[in-house]
């Protein structure tokens, strides 16, 4: 049985798993990080590693909330920029937001099988709790639109699910191959503009 820690320990040692998780995920991804890399690469047993974590999952998804709360701030501040019609802000939002996604170390190796063992692996309320914080970003990202005087023709949760498929199919570019998945994915952010806001010539119809 794991000797207790304590509280500056704890604090110590959970620093350690976020930041040395993330490195480990990103260098193997997943499914070929075992939670014994984990805990070695802190310092601590196996049967340690779960007084913090139930999984190795579980680690990923906390790495993967810090992750997406400084993506939101980063995605809000370009929303923001001022100079734009809302249409280019989310327009340059959605594709800093792939980029943001193709060039982070954690998604390197994170392919459609191992978003699928994410899925089965994580509790049910955890998927929820994911999905309702993607609705509220969107909440944020719908009422940002609108004070510019955007004409919304959607409901946050539609818009949630268009950012989701653009994520999914970013995940696919071993079967698109890279420069046709680029298109695909310019076209798919397209007709998320037109979903969202409406087509160009509808917003000159109200100038």
């Amino acid at each position: 049985m794991p000797r207790p820690f304590s509280d500056h320990e704890k604090s110590l040692i959970q620093a350690a798993l976020l930041e040395k998780g993330g490195a480990i995920f990103a260098a193997y991804g997943l499914r070929k990080t075992s939670i014994d890399d984990l805990a070695s690469a802190v310092g601590i047993s196996k049967g340690a590693f779960y007084l913090f974590y139930d999984s190795k999952e579980s680690l990923y998804l906390d790495i993967l909330a810090r992750f997406e709360a400084d993506y939101r701030r980063k995605m809000l501040d370009i929303l923001s920029e001022p100079g734009r019609s809302p249409r280019q802000a989310l327009g340059t939002m959605l594709q800093a937001s792939i980029h943001e996604w193709k060039t982070n170390p954690l998604f390197q190796r994170f392919s459609k099988e191992e978003y699928a063992l994410l899925l089965r692996k994580i509790p049910p309320e955890n998927l929820a709790e994911m999905l309702g914080e993607d609705r509220d970003f969107s909440v944020i990202l719908l009422d940002h639109l609108k004070e510019t005087g955007a004409l919304l023709k959607t409901t946050p949760e539609q818009a949630a699910n268009l950012m989701k498929v653009l994520f999914l199919i970013s995940l696919h570019e071993d079967d698109f191959g890279p420069a046709a998945l680029s298109d695909t994915l310019d076209l798919l952010i397209e007709m998320t503009l037109d979903q969202i806001l409406g087509k160009e010539e509808e917003h000159e119809l109200h100038l």
